[in-house]
């Protein structure tokens, strides 16, 4: 990360933040002052590019989890585009996919239109998280037909379209 400009300049667009192949124990305190200065600039969308980032512990989602929470407090966004199918999978094992913005590249999150602080941030557009479990006695929702991280089948939002296949990386 320290060989390159992580950040574009403050600007009315989206302020974009080039994170490295790997984020974990080593650099998860740089990656969170790199996205937190982004931030602070006062743009209204950041994009954390994480096309590159074949890896993600604990550390880093945890990381990712702060700076979607600072984003909200200051009626931000914070996207991310992952193009790794193992970090995809972290991020759905994890639950991550669910809370934050996920995009299959960078052109998508770029594109994507803003939204409300109000929405539900649940990344590759799904309008509500699939329904969890049930207790018994209780009536339980329908199969949500995800079919990965964040999609769902026909669902008009799917972004997975917007990038083509050299911008997906099969790990």
């Amino acid at each position: 990360m320290a060989d390159s400009a992580p950040v574009t300049p403050a600007q009315p667009g989206p302020a974009v933040v080039v994170l490295p192949a790997e984020i974990d124990v080593a650099n998860v305190r740089q990656v969170r002052q790199e996205l937190s200065s982004a931030l602070a600039t006062g743009v209204a969308v950041v994009v954390a590019d994480m096309t590159a980032t074949t890896f993600c512990d604990s550390m880093g989602i945890r990381t990712l989890f702060m700076a979607h929470q600072e984003a909200r407090a200051g009626s931000a966004e914070l996207r991310l585009a992952i193009a790794s199918a193992s970090v995809l999978r972290v991020m759905a094992v994890t639950g991550a996919d669910r809370v934050l913005q996920i995009y299959p590249c960078l052109d998508a999150a770029l594109a994507a239109r803003p939204r409300g602080n109000d929405q539900e941030d649940l990344g590759y557009g799904l309008a509500k998280p699939p329904a969890l479990p049930q207790p018994s006695g209780l009536s339980p929702d329908p199969p949500s037909g995800r079919i990965g991280p964040g999609l769902t089948p026909g669902h008009p939002s799917d972004r997975r379209q917007e990038c083509t296949d050299e911008d997906r990386r099969q790990d």
